[in-house]
């Protein structure tokens, strides 16, 4: 089996965050309509451990592993029908597909006028949901609201260089949320952020960080849609409210894939409340996986190795 190395210099001439939303919106449908078999992330242990998550695409034929630890991100990826091995850096597709998961939920769930936001968080998570959400709206004012007085005020002058839109740096989570029309956490949070008071009518809400920062009641008041209903109920912000005790363990929530294909309905009022519980799936790396090998097949880019693997080399 051949073996090719793609790098992140390689990577970043094919994957750009406008194209990646793209990507990411095939990538959940695609799992919805069963082209994509997803299967469920695992944590490794013992040691500092990581997370190793799989996926089979059925169209055109491939598999693909990702292998996330600390310092290290990897994607592997065959290729059955060429006989092809492909190693990659993850690191530039994870930071642009979890942003982009965010925007696409934005895509078919906020309001059609949305252009403002508030940001719960200020790290990678929450610089990558903003820029998608800007990508796909026309955003005109952002404000950020962290613990660290310095980190908020680096977030705020970092985007509003990057974006070239206004933004300011707040002191509380209800600054940050008030009057606004996206939400997005994207915290460690290790007991709730966004809590069910702080909302708003016709706010749609970004929930991509750690899942104890969703107050669990906001599940009996907003609408709420899933990345995946296997994932959420495993380590979703579902899975917080359903150890809460305020959702039962067999309840089922519309994946965002079904309303993309108009299976399940979306916001049908720009007074609805609407959540995306995000996770982040091996799928949204896989699209943009193999959209970066291919193109980069046909440009002749990446480096070859002369391995073999099978039982005859063993």
């Amino acid at each position: 089996m051949k073996t090719l190395i793609l790098e992140k210099s390689d990577i970043s001439k094919i994957i750009k965050m406008k194209n990646c939303i793209d990507m990411c919106d095939e990538a959940f449908t695609m799992t919805t309509k069963g082209k994509i078999i997803q299967y469920p992330r695992n944590w490794l242990k013992p040691g500092r451990g990581g997370l190793l998550g799989t996926a089979y695409v059925t169209e055109p034929g491939y598999f693909i592993l990702k292998l996330l630890t600390n310092g290290v991100q990897i994607i592997l990826l065959v290729d059955y029908q060429r006989g092809t091995f492909v190693l990659m850096d993850g690191s530039l597709i994870t930071d642009l597909r979890t942003g982009a998961g965010g925007a696409v939920s934005v895509r078919y769930l906020a309001n059609e006028n949305s252009e403002t936001v508030g940001v719960l968080g200020s790290g990678n998570v929450a610089k990558h949901a903003l820029w998608a959400i800007c990508e796909e709206k026309e955003i005109s004012y952002a404000k950020v609201f962290s613990r660290t007085e310095t980190n908020r005020d680096r977030f705020v002058k970092e985007m509003e260089k990057m974006l070239g839109i206004k933004m300011s740096a707040v002191s509380s989570v209800d600054d940050a949320v008030r009057d606004v029309d996206i939400i997005v956490t994207a915290t460690k949070a290790t007991e709730p952020v966004l809590l069910e008071e702080h909302l708003q009518k016709g706010v749609h809400i970004c929930a991509l960080g750690n899942p104890p920062e969703i107050d669990p009641k906001i599940f009996l008041t907003a609408k709420v849609y899933l990345e995946s209903l296997e994932q959420s109920r495993r380590e979703g912000k579902l899975s917080n409210a359903i150890r809460a005790g305020l959702i039962n363990g067999d309840a089922v929530f519309p994946e965002l894939g079904e309303v993309i294909l108009g299976i399940s309905e979306g916001r049908t009022s720009r007074e609805d409340i609407t959540m995306f519980d995000c996770q982040g799936l091996t799928a949204q790396d896989a699209i943009p996986a193999w959209r970066a090998y291919t193109q980069m097949l046909e440009m002749g880019k990446g480096k070859w190795l002369d391995l073999e693997f099978g039982p005859g080399n063993l």
